[in-house]
């Protein structure tokens, strides 16, 4: 019984929605010829009777009014088709107005949607090889003039494709995440000989440029560094753009961390307070909590502790044990997700450092060590493992749209190998991942 009920319900339903397009085409039949009808009518000469219409069609006078209107719309677009209205077509629009007894207003609401709708066309038209040059704006002025629109009406008209142009543009130059004076020059001159204001433009595109910026830094936080033209560049554009209150301060946060840490590999090494006694001419760079996990041949032990960076060595002390190593004994060092592995010419002192901050901490090694003229930083493993190809990050990005792929945050962005690169993982896209920072340190909870 359910099973006929549930049949039945579904053979109405289909005759219902092909009863629903017989009427549409009978519909669509019916204007057709009534449009014929007047066509007829006004290409001899006559004026519509409506009351007449109606009664040869056995229809209401609304609906002939109706395919009236329709009739000039057609004729109405036919002319503008070439962008130019000459006299003759102008005095043919006015005869037709007056034969088919069109009322003004509904002859003004289809000059605006129909000239608008042509205005719209010509420019998405223009814009279809990605450029507006000064000639196309000036085609595009001259037509807005014959179809009599303000340049406010036709920018109106054209101002959700413009903005979407635009954002194709700052797209396109920023492909490279590298937007110059000239890119963002060009787009401001398209607004503003377009009648957008500068200014609207530039707010409408401020989250692609966050995007962008957002981007720049998780590549600059990969690399642990920035250069100062870098810096300079992120800051200058964020400020054109208006890029403001906790997004800016978080941007202008981690611009600052990248600088100092950039500055640091170079040898630029900050001086700080030791918690002991140091040797005469030694100077603290770093003094901070550690926990020391040693490498034996069948067990690991983990010390919890104080360590020092300095000049000279790194220094490490606990309750249980303590050590110092001179850089000269640092064979290599990387990262191995919260942990830093130094490996030591002698067995005293091999292991991991996990310490709070870790980009820091092996920068101040790499700082050191380059300042103490024995070691280019750029052999360790560390900065070897951060090497991602531009293009590998540039793919991956694009890959995750720019987000955590485990829980879709876009911000504090890192680059993770899916297999690390000390388990034999490589650099390539199949192998990286974006995460946040607090999924990539659940995942190295993991490891």
């Amino acid at each position: 019984m359910i099973g006929f009920i549930i049949f039945i319900v579904v053979v109405m339903g289909i005759a219902g929605v092909v009863s629903y397009f017989y009427l549409q085409k009978k519909e669509q039949a019916s204007i057709r010829e009534i449009k014929d009808y007047l066509i007829k009518r006004i290409t001899d000469g006559r004026e519509i009777n409506y009351n007449h219409a109606s009664n040869l069609f056995q229809t209401s006078e609304k609906k002939i009014y109706k395919a009236a209107k329709n009739v000039f719309t057609d004729y109405y677009r036919k002319y503008i088709s070439d962008g130019i209205i000459t006299d003759k077509e102008e005095k043919n629009l006015g005869v037709l107005i007056e034969r088919l007894g069109l009322d003004s207003r509904d002859v003004n609401m289809i000059y605006d949607i129909e000239g608008k709708s042509k205005l719209r066309n010509v420019l998405k038209e223009k814009i279809k090889d990605g450029e507006l040059d000064e000639g196309e704006i000036a085609e595009l002025d001259m037509l807005r003039k014959e179809l009599g629109f303000s340049k406010g009406e036709a920018t109106d008209a054209l101002r959700k494709d413009l903005k979407i142009f635009m954002k194709a543009k700052f797209s396109e130059a920023a492909a490279d995440l590298d937007i110059t004076d000239d890119e963002i020059l060009e787009i401001d001159n398209i607004a503003a000989k377009m009648g957008i204001p500068v200014s609207e433009a530039r707010q409408e595109l401020k989250k692609d440029v966050i995007g962008v910026v957002r981007k720049r830094i998780a590549f600059c936080f990969e690399d642990q560094e920035i250069y100062k033209d870098e810096a300079e560049d992120l800051s200058k554009i964020m400020k054109l753009f208006g890029v403001s209150g906790k997004q800016l301060e978080k941007f202008g946060s981690d611009i600052r961390y990248l600088l100092d840490l950039t500055n640091i590999k170079k040898g630029n090494l900050p001086r700080v307070s030791a918690s002991r006694m140091l040797s005469a001419h030694e100077v603290c760079h770093l003094d901070c909590q550690c926990i020391h996990t040693t490498l034996g041949y069948a067990t690991e032990n983990t010390y919890r502790g104080t360590l020092l960076v300095t000049n000279k060595r790194v220094l490490f002390d606990s309750a249980e044990r303590g050590f110092d190593f001179k850089l000269q004994n640092i064979l290599d060092v990387s990262t191995i997700r919260k942990d830093v592995f130094i490996s030591l010419k002698r067995i005293l002192g091999n292991g991991f450092y996990r310490v709070s901050d870790q980009a820091r901490f092996v920068a101040i090694i790499l700082g050191a060590c380059l300042k103490a003229n024995w070691h280019r930083g750029s052999g360790f493993s560390s900065e070897r493992s951060r090497h991602i190809p531009q293009h590998v990050k540039t793919e991956v990005w694009s890959r995750g749209n720019g987000a955590c792929v485990y829980c879709g945050a876009n911000d504090y962005l890192h680059f993770d190998h899916i297999i690390p690169f000390s388990k034999g993982g490589s650099n390539t896209a199949e192998n990286i991942q974006i995460l946040c920072a607090k999924c990539n340190l659940e995942k190295s909870d993991r490891i």
